[in-house]
């Protein structure tokens, strides 16, 4: 599928896409085509997300969000929703959020050198009583 696919065309890349991915170790990657472009999700200790283009060997930066949580992001997984691209972070602080991605209106007019992909966080996931350290859709799509 396509997991399958964006995991075969960075397999090269994947060791030079942790050593810079972010300032802190990264913790959580998952992988996801969005308009016919592989990308790949990754969560850190700085409790950052990012969004890389995994069409570039170079693994191009273009979308993320700081400070996603209060503690490490432990685990991500990405799954298109009706149409919409939903992230699902999990993490050390209790808490689980979802995000939605998608297209940045600055990248769709011009060339400022602006991230192409928005993060935006859409809903918190509250009453855990220890840390969560994985996070996966289920395969329907409607179920964290």
């Amino acid at each position: 599928g396509t997991g399958t696919r964006v995991y075969k065309s960075l397999r090269n890349v994947g060791l030079e896409g942790s050593q810079y991915g972010d300032d802190r170790a990264l913790s959580a990657i998952s992988t996801f085509e969005w308009d016919g472009t592989p990308l790949v999700a990754t969560g850190s200790w700085s409790s950052t997300i990012k969004i890389w283009d995994g069409s570039s060997p170079q693994l191009d930066l273009v979308g993320t969000t700081e400070l996603a949580h209060e503690d490490r992001i432990m685990g991500i997984a990405v799954q298109n929703v009706n149409g919409v691209a939903m992230c699902a972070t999990a993490s050390i602080d209790l808490l689980g959020k979802l995000w939605k991605i998608e297209k940045s209106e600055d990248s769709m007019t011009d060339d400022t050198g602006a991230l192409k992909y928005s993060i935006t966080e859409m809903a918190v996931l509250k009453g855990h009583a220890a840390r969560l350290c994985r996070t996966a859709f289920h395969p329907m799509g409607q179920h964290v």
